[in-house]
């Protein structure tokens, strides 16, 4: 598998749905050129606040996520009703297009085995990305967090906040020795948490200014905290939280389906197999192995190398990045 940061090839979100393609008219390429917003992922519904476009333009395509941006060549071939994708590094993939008219567009990417549901887009992507509300996703917060600022003043060097993130619900504080635990959920909107100590305690409400990779910005009782993510090479111990039978729970900001009857799972066996299924279904297979720096994982498959940062890992959540996307999964 190769680039595929917009159709999130989410090593094996492998769909079960079909589309039943529909007859193309002659000249249905041309039909491409403009802007289309993804609305839909096989069964997923694009969470608010999560923006993907892909802009056709005569002489390139420009896939957008949020405010990242990523170029490519396109090609189309008629009769055999497919986009032919052109990326950096010079990957080529297929686009089967399901059906196309004036308004809507569904295409399959049959690397990453998913469907996306796109409608032309008529304003402007930067009013889209722009938003007076700053959005956050669980997997925006999962992780480490190493408070930096208090109201732009930087932390003296002997004072260490640290917090850490569980998509659960789960978080704690650590203050030098000292670890407090809380609770913590999303308003409505997701542009504010709730955060409680204990059921007696009234709740704190942290406003996100940024969410970013790297950076976590939010006012805190009318101070504005600016946190960064700590990722240390993996120790021996987090190694071996990493086999086992991961199910998926976002990506991309986009939360799947709590549908009892189609889940998506990655396994990792301690041997070095790694396989993908939907259900009990196998719909994949390769090898992994952690990577020398100890950042992440490499996967093998019969579409080539993969490497897949680890920004989180915990015994029963792993939160990993493939260009810039960022996937939750649990055991």
């Amino acid at each position: 598998m190769n680039y595929k940061i917009f159709l999130l090839l989410i090593f094996s979100y492998l769909c079960t749905q079909t589309t039943i393609a529909q007859p193309l008219l002659p000249g249905w390429g041309e039909q491409l050129i403009g802007t289309w917003r993804v609305v839909r992922m096989d069964t997923t519904v694009m969470a608010e606040g999560v923006n993907m476009f892909l802009e056709f333009l005569p002489d390139q395509l420009l896939m957008h996520n949020q405010q990242n941006i990523k170029k490519a060549d396109w090609k189309v071939l008629e009769p055999q009703r497919q986009i032919l994708i052109k990326s950096e590094g010079n990957n080529v993939e297929a686009w089967q297009v399901k059906y196309i008219d004036a308004t809507k567009l569904a295409i399959f990417d049959t690397v990453g085995y998913i469907t996306l549901y796109l409608s032309r887009f008529k304003g402007r992507i930067e009013d889209a990305n722009s938003t007076f509300a700053v959005i956050a996703s669980r997997g925006d917060l999962v992780g480490t967090w190493l408070l930096v600022s208090i109201d732009e003043v930087a932390l003296p060097n002997n004072v260490n906040l640290t917090l850490n993130v569980h998509s659960s619900g789960r978080m704690s504080v650590k203050v030098a020795k000292e670890t407090q635990l809380f609770r913590w959920k999303f308003n409505d909107a997701r542009s504010r948490i709730k955060v409680l100590k204990d059921s007696t305690s009234a709740p704190i409400e942290w406003i996100f200014t940024e969410v970013e990779k790297e950076r976590l910005c939010f006012i805190d009782q009318g101070k504005n905290m600016r946190f960064t993510r700590y990722v240390a090479p993996l120790s021996s111990a987090q190694e071996a939280m990493l086999p086992g039978k991961w199910k998926i729970i976002e990506v991309g900001g986009s939360e799947l389906p709590n549908n009892e009857s189609f889940n998506r799972f990655m396994v990792l066996e301690s041997t070095g197999k790694l396989a993908f299924f939907t259900n009990e279904k196998k719909e994949g297979e390769g090898t992994w192995g952690v990577n020398s720096t100890k950042n992440g994982l490499f996967v093998l498959s019969a579409g080539g190398t993969e490497h897949w940062n680890v920004l989180s890992v915990s015994n029963d959540e792993l939160l990993l990045e493939l260009e810039e996307l960022k996937i939750l999964l649990r055991k």
